[in-house]
Parts: C-alpha cells; sequence; structure tokens
C-alpha cells in the first residue's frame, strides 16, 4: 500500500537513506492508476528537499510552537 510505503522515509534519520523509499513510493502512486495519489506524489514532489530535510532535523510542531512561543515572552 502507498501509504506504507511513505511511512519508511519518514522512518529514516538521513536523507540519503530516505531518498531510497521516497523514489520507490513516488514512482509506485503514479503507476497505480489512481488519480488523487497521483496528484498528491506530484504536489509532494517539488517539496522533496524539505521532505529530506526533515530527516535530519526531525523537529516536530510541539517543539517549534514552543520555540515560537520562547520567542515571542523575549521579544515581548
Amino acid at each position: 500500500m502507498p501509504r506504507d510505503a511513505l511511512k519508511d522515509v519518514w522512518a529514516q534519520r538521513q536523507p540519503e537513506r530516505a531518498a531510497k523509499p521516497w523514489s520507490s513510493w513516488y514512482r509506485k502512486a503514479l503507476r497505480r492508476g489512481i488519480e488523487p495519489l497521483k496528484r498528491s506524489a506530484r504536489a509532494l514532489r517539488p517539496y522533496l528537499l524539505r521532505i529530506l530535510a526533515r530527516c535530519r532535523y526531525p523537529l516536530g510542531t510541539n517543539l517549534i510552537e514552543a520555540i515560537n512561543s520562547k520567542i515571542e515572552v523575549i521579544g515581548a
């Protein structure tokens, strides 16, 4: 299933190792013949470098929100 294959990308901590599962997922998504899946794959493609960067720097939204809150306190 394409969704499960995409999870392999997020499990990696090195962008170089995440590129292979990404490529595999992307090819499978385009071959599936499911138009919404194809559109999603094509929409994500321009963001590949950012997706791979997330592997190296796995910052969740909770951490980013905490950092933003501290910045606001300092700036206030």
